[in-house]
């Protein structure tokens, strides 16, 4: 079952040249100590399947290469943080990059993406049968 869900996970993000501008990111601890908290907004940029299956809490789907305005929040000073499936997908800095080019100063990613969040142990929504990645 870990096979298949890394499977899914690197099959469904975005493969796309590596980013041309750095984006400041997140350790899984620091989104963990931010998630909840007011201003602080998740955006999984994941495929919407693999988004229904496992997402972190909190989190809203957003098509990775149509973020605009009407799916962010109207406070430009917002913070926002974006992930996707592990550091080998991509598709995450594609959702910032909009979101910094549409004004959003306090733009981050998460790297180790969902995978790293499950793997660690924390809280998950979504169809967690689906989404284990520990094989069991």
């Amino acid at each position: 079952m870990k096979w298949l869900v890394l499977v899914l996970a690197l099959g469904a993000c975005q493969q796309a040249p590596a980013p041309q501008l750095e984006l400041p990111t997140l350790t899984l601890a620091q989104v963990e100590a931010k998630r909840g908290q007011p201003g602080v907004f998740l955006f999984d940029a994941n495929p919407r399947e693999f988004y229904d299956h496992g997402h972190l809490a909190g989190a809203s789907w957003v098509k990775f290469d149509e973020v605009t305005a009407a799916v962010l929040p109207a406070d430009h000073a917002a913070t926002l943080i974006f992930y996707c499936a592990n550091e080998m997908c991509t598709a995450s800095h594609t959702a910032a990059r909009s979101a910094l080019a549409l004004g959003y100063a306090n733009t981050f990613l998460m790297p180790q993406g969902f995978i790293g969040w499950k793997k660690s142990g924390r809280p998950v929504a979504g169809r967690s049968h689906l989404n284990r990645v520990d094989g069991q």
